[in-house]
Protein backbone atom coordinates (compact mmCIF):
# COMPACT_ATOMS: atom_id res chain seq x y z
CA UNK A 1 0.00 0.00 0.00
CA UNK A 2 1.34 3.48 -0.90
CA UNK A 3 1.79 6.48 1.32
CA UNK A 4 2.80 9.48 2.19
CA UNK A 5 5.72 10.52 4.53
CA UNK A 6 5.16 13.60 6.54
CA UNK A 7 7.79 14.89 8.88
CA UNK A 8 8.11 18.01 10.84
CA UNK A 9 12.16 19.20 10.69
CA UNK A 10 13.52 22.24 13.05
CA UNK A 11 16.11 24.06 12.87
CA UNK A 12 18.13 24.07 16.19
CA UNK A 13 20.30 26.92 15.20
CA UNK A 14 20.72 29.74 12.12
CA UNK A 15 20.65 28.10 8.27
CA UNK A 16 24.13 27.87 6.91
CA UNK A 17 25.56 26.93 3.29
CA UNK A 18 26.24 23.33 5.00
CA UNK A 19 23.31 22.47 6.33
CA UNK A 20 21.29 23.26 2.92
CA UNK A 21 23.71 20.74 0.91
CA UNK A 22 23.51 18.34 3.09
CA UNK A 23 19.60 18.71 3.14
CA UNK A 24 19.75 18.98 -0.84
CA UNK A 25 21.73 15.43 -0.84
CA UNK A 26 19.53 13.80 1.39
CA UNK A 27 16.54 14.91 -0.67
CA UNK A 28 18.48 13.58 -4.27
CA UNK A 29 19.25 9.93 -2.03
CA UNK A 30 15.59 9.78 -1.07
CA UNK A 31 14.12 10.63 -4.27
CA UNK A 32 16.36 8.06 -6.06
CA UNK A 33 15.46 5.03 -3.50
CA UNK A 34 11.54 6.08 -3.66
CA UNK A 35 11.49 6.91 -7.24
CA UNK A 36 8.76 9.66 -5.71
CA UNK A 37 9.54 13.48 -5.41
CA UNK A 38 10.72 14.92 -2.22
CA UNK A 39 9.66 18.58 -1.17
CA UNK A 40 10.48 20.77 1.50
CA UNK A 41 7.70 23.23 2.97
CA UNK A 42 8.76 26.20 5.04
CA UNK A 43 6.27 26.87 8.25
CA UNK A 44 4.91 30.36 8.01
CA UNK A 45 4.11 30.31 11.80
CA UNK A 46 7.71 29.47 12.53
CA UNK A 47 10.41 29.80 9.44
CA UNK A 48 12.63 27.59 11.84
CA UNK A 49 10.19 24.47 10.95
CA UNK A 50 10.36 22.45 7.72
CA UNK A 51 7.82 20.03 7.33
CA UNK A 52 9.02 16.75 4.63
CA UNK A 53 6.70 15.96 2.10
CA UNK A 54 7.49 12.55 0.54
CA UNK A 55 6.14 9.46 -0.96
CA UNK A 56 6.81 5.36 -0.66
CA UNK A 57 5.23 2.67 -2.11
CA UNK A 58 4.91 0.99 1.24
CA UNK A 59 5.90 1.71 4.82
CA UNK A 60 7.98 -1.34 4.15
CA UNK A 61 9.84 0.47 1.80
CA UNK A 62 10.39 3.41 3.59
CA UNK A 63 11.62 1.43 6.72
CA UNK A 64 14.09 -0.73 4.49
CA UNK A 65 15.62 2.06 2.05
CA UNK A 66 15.50 4.79 5.12
CA UNK A 67 19.02 3.85 5.42
CA UNK A 68 20.10 4.98 1.73
CA UNK A 69 19.54 9.27 2.55
CA UNK A 70 19.67 8.94 6.41
CA UNK A 71 23.32 9.39 6.70
CA UNK A 72 23.08 13.10 5.17
CA UNK A 73 20.64 13.65 7.89
CA UNK A 74 22.85 12.16 10.39
CA UNK A 75 25.51 15.02 10.05
CA UNK A 76 22.99 17.66 11.20
CA UNK A 77 21.59 16.09 14.48
CA UNK A 78 23.34 18.54 16.12
CA UNK A 79 21.38 21.43 14.72
CA UNK A 80 18.16 19.89 12.92
CA UNK A 81 15.75 18.06 14.92
CA UNK A 82 13.21 15.45 13.81
CA UNK A 83 9.85 16.93 15.53
CA UNK A 84 7.61 14.23 14.58
CA UNK A 85 7.27 11.94 11.43
CA UNK A 86 4.62 9.48 10.28
CA UNK A 87 2.15 8.37 7.19
CA UNK A 88 -0.92 9.38 5.83
CA UNK A 89 -2.66 6.69 3.68
CA UNK A 90 -3.04 7.86 0.50
CA UNK A 91 -0.93 7.31 -2.93
CA UNK A 92 1.69 9.94 -3.76
CA UNK A 93 1.13 9.56 -7.62
CA UNK A 94 -2.94 10.81 -7.33
CA UNK A 95 -2.55 13.19 -3.95
CA UNK A 96 -3.08 16.53 -4.62
CA UNK A 97 -1.40 18.52 -2.68
CA UNK A 98 -1.43 21.89 -3.56
CA UNK A 99 2.71 22.76 -3.95
CA UNK A 100 1.75 25.23 -6.45
CA UNK A 101 -0.19 27.77 -3.75
CA UNK A 102 1.71 30.32 -2.37
CA UNK A 103 0.42 29.31 0.97
CA UNK A 104 -0.39 25.63 2.14
CA UNK A 105 -2.55 25.01 5.04
CA UNK A 106 -1.62 21.93 6.81
CA UNK A 107 -4.91 21.28 9.23
CA UNK A 108 -4.08 18.02 11.50
CA UNK A 109 -7.51 16.95 13.53
CA UNK A 110 -7.41 14.75 16.70
CA UNK A 111 -10.61 12.62 16.38
CA UNK A 112 -11.91 10.13 18.72
CA UNK A 113 -11.97 6.16 16.78
CA UNK A 114 -15.74 6.06 17.49
CA UNK A 115 -16.62 9.80 16.34
CA UNK A 116 -14.71 8.98 12.82
CA UNK A 117 -18.00 8.64 10.88
CA UNK A 118 -19.38 11.67 12.02
CA UNK A 119 -16.87 13.55 11.37
CA UNK A 120 -16.45 12.39 7.87
CA UNK A 121 -20.13 13.11 7.18
CA UNK A 122 -19.30 16.92 8.64
CA UNK A 123 -16.61 17.21 6.38
CA UNK A 124 -18.12 16.62 3.27
CA UNK A 125 -20.35 19.80 3.50
CA UNK A 126 -16.94 21.69 3.96
CA UNK A 127 -14.89 20.47 1.29
CA UNK A 128 -17.83 20.75 -1.24
CA UNK A 129 -18.23 24.78 -0.13
CA UNK A 130 -14.35 24.72 -0.69
CA UNK A 131 -14.41 23.32 -4.01
CA UNK A 132 -17.90 25.66 -4.82
CA UNK A 133 -15.55 28.56 -3.65
CA UNK A 134 -15.02 31.26 -6.70
CA UNK A 135 -11.65 32.37 -5.01
CA UNK A 136 -10.51 28.99 -5.07
CA UNK A 137 -8.45 28.42 -7.70
CA UNK A 138 -5.66 25.57 -6.00
CA UNK A 139 -5.85 22.00 -5.09
CA UNK A 140 -6.89 20.49 -1.86
CA UNK A 141 -6.44 16.53 -0.63
CA UNK A 142 -6.81 14.78 2.86
CA UNK A 143 -6.03 11.51 4.81
CA UNK A 144 -6.02 9.59 7.64
CA UNK A 145 -2.90 8.84 9.41
CA UNK A 146 -1.65 5.32 9.23
CA UNK A 147 1.18 4.75 12.01
CA UNK A 148 -1.43 6.69 14.72
CA UNK A 149 0.53 7.61 18.26
CA UNK A 150 -2.45 6.21 20.23
CA UNK A 151 -6.21 4.92 20.32
CA UNK A 152 -7.18 8.07 18.58
CA UNK A 153 -7.42 8.86 14.94
CA UNK A 154 -5.37 11.57 13.03
CA UNK A 155 -7.11 13.47 10.26
CA UNK A 156 -4.42 16.11 7.84
CA UNK A 157 -6.20 18.49 5.37
CA UNK A 158 -4.15 20.17 2.88
CA UNK A 159 -5.47 23.21 1.11
CA UNK A 160 -4.41 25.64 -1.07
CA UNK A 161 -4.10 29.58 -0.62
CA UNK A 162 -3.08 32.82 -2.00
CA UNK A 163 -2.34 34.00 1.37
CA UNK A 164 -3.45 33.23 4.97
CA UNK A 165 -6.12 36.37 5.01
CA UNK A 166 -7.49 34.11 2.14
CA UNK A 167 -8.02 31.18 4.25
CA UNK A 168 -9.12 32.83 6.92
CA UNK A 169 -11.68 34.01 5.13
CA UNK A 170 -13.48 30.87 3.90
CA UNK A 171 -13.80 29.76 7.22
CA UNK A 172 -15.60 32.71 7.97
CA UNK A 173 -17.98 31.98 4.66
CA UNK A 174 -21.13 29.92 4.93
CA UNK A 175 -18.75 27.00 5.40
CA UNK A 176 -18.15 28.41 9.56
CA UNK A 177 -21.35 26.42 10.61
CA UNK A 178 -20.23 23.58 9.37
CA UNK A 179 -16.30 23.96 11.02
CA UNK A 180 -17.60 24.92 14.09
CA UNK A 181 -20.17 21.42 14.40
CA UNK A 182 -16.76 19.51 13.13
CA UNK A 183 -14.30 21.11 16.27
CA UNK A 184 -16.87 19.78 18.88
CA UNK A 185 -15.93 16.30 17.26
CA UNK A 186 -12.25 16.75 17.59
CA UNK A 187 -10.12 16.32 20.49
CA UNK A 188 -7.71 18.82 19.24
CA UNK A 189 -6.66 20.80 16.30
CA UNK A 190 -3.42 22.37 14.98
CA UNK A 191 -3.62 24.06 11.82
CA UNK A 192 -0.41 25.92 9.93
CA UNK A 193 0.53 27.47 6.91
CA UNK A 194 3.77 26.69 4.67
CA UNK A 195 5.53 27.35 1.24
CA UNK A 196 7.05 25.60 -1.04
CA UNK A 197 11.03 25.55 -0.21
CA UNK A 198 13.61 25.39 -2.87
CA UNK A 199 16.54 24.63 -2.10
CA UNK A 200 18.54 25.00 -5.00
Amino acid sequence: MAVIEVALLHFKAEQDPSVTEALIQAQKAQEEHSKHKVRFLRQIEDPSCFYLMAGWESLERHSTQSIHYQGHLVQLADRIEVDWMFHLDADPSTFAIPFDAPVIAIGRYFVEASKKEEFTSILKPIVSGLADTTKKSFSYCSAWRIDKGGEDEEFVFFSGWKDIADHIEFAKSEAAENIAKLSQLVKGVEVKHACVQKWE
